[in-house]
């Protein structure tokens, strides 16, 4: 059976000044906090579809950034600039160890017939409200053009990003998706939107993204889930 695997890897703001050992002052916050993290994506992603899984990193990317491809990338030392406090080299093996344990179990939910998509939020009000992209466009071409599709057929613009980083290439298809905070929350007060018209169109055109990525379609309603027909 296809499945859809999440990776929601920066909502998190758990352990930035014990694990992490970053200043603890309010700029620091307001500044760097407040920027690097993807807030609310965890809700934003999420789907009552029992064949859409999610992975979300339970720390905040200051600890330990699972999307890094080297140690420098995984573990910051500088941000804002703000300088982490020197870690220990078992402090330093413990983040390490978080980083696997992570793509680890993305890892253990994916097979060749799954769909990872790697889900992430950006800041930029003269920007799309979507951008799409993948690591590997002659093998998933076909999954950003039918996301596209959808997302525009609801009224979002979207944009293409073609230098994509991962932290490994999955044996089965994958692209990522970023939203613009815009979208769903008051950027300033960091909450989320509360018309329900648009969660309401949000939610319906990001089932329908899975929906059609899955070859299924489904009655979404009252939390509930109903499988109409499956190809």
């Amino acid at each position: 059976m296809n499945s859809i695997v999440l990776n929601i890897p920066h909502c998190s703001t758990g352990s930035i000044f014990d694990l992490g050992k970053w200043p603890h002052n309010p700029h620091f916050i307001n500044s760097v906090v407040r920027r690097v993290t993807d807030w609310y994506t965890d809700f934003l992603f999420y789907s009552h579809n029992p064949a859409v899984q999610e992975v979300v990193f339970p720390y905040s990317r200051l600890v330990c950034d699972v999307t890094g491809t080297d140690e420098e990338s995984i573990i910051w030392t500088k941000q804002g600039g703000y300088t982490r406090n020197e870690l220990s080299d078992s402090e330093h093996s413990a983040l390490l160890d978080l980083y696997r344990e992570h793509n680890d179990k993305i890892k253990s939910l994916i097979n060749e017939d799954s769909i990872l998509i790697e889900c992430h939020s950006f800041i930029d009000e003269e920007e799309c409200d979507i951008i799409l992209g993948t690591i590997d466009w002659e093998r998933n071409r076909d999954i950003v053009d039918l996301a596209m599709r959808e997302f525009k057929n609801s009224g979002y613009s979207v944009g293409i990003l073609d230098d994509v980083v991962s932290a490994f290439t999955p044996l089965c298809k994958s692209m990522f998706i970023k939203v613009n905070r815009r979208v769903y929350m008051n950027q300033n007060l960091l909450l989320l939107d509360r018309n329900s018209r648009q969660w309401m169109r949000w939610f319906g055109c990001l089932n329908r993204v899975y929906d059609k990525l899955l070859g299924q379609e489904y009655y979404h309603k009252d939390k509930n889930i109903r499988t109409l027909s499956s190809h």
